[in-house]
């Protein structure tokens, strides 16, 4: 079991052997919970380089954002005024 101190300010480093063994990396995003008395529950939202995102919403078809902007605009004011 890995420990660490708690800082005046709250911080708390998370031992490199527990950042290896959960593949923890510099810039993921920390979920902080507390579970009842004194347990605390810590869960990585990985960060995706924006690489994965241009290869998995990859489009043939070229998009025009204008088009795409006014048709929700079009939607968004037509549930406003309950159409």
């Amino acid at each position: 079991m890995a420990k660490s101190t708690v800082q005046t300010r709250g911080q708390v480093t998370i031992p490199k052997s527990v950042r290896e063994e959960a593949a923890v990396a510099p810039g993921d995003i920390v979920d902080i919970r507390a579970d009842g008395m004194h347990k605390v529950i810590i869960e990585v939202i990985p960060v995706k380089p924006l690489d994965y995102f241009w290869e998995k919403f990859a489009r043939d078809e070229p998009y025009d954002d204008d088009a795409i902007r006014s048709e929700w605009q079009d939607v968004a004011a037509a549930e406003a005024i309950g159409e």
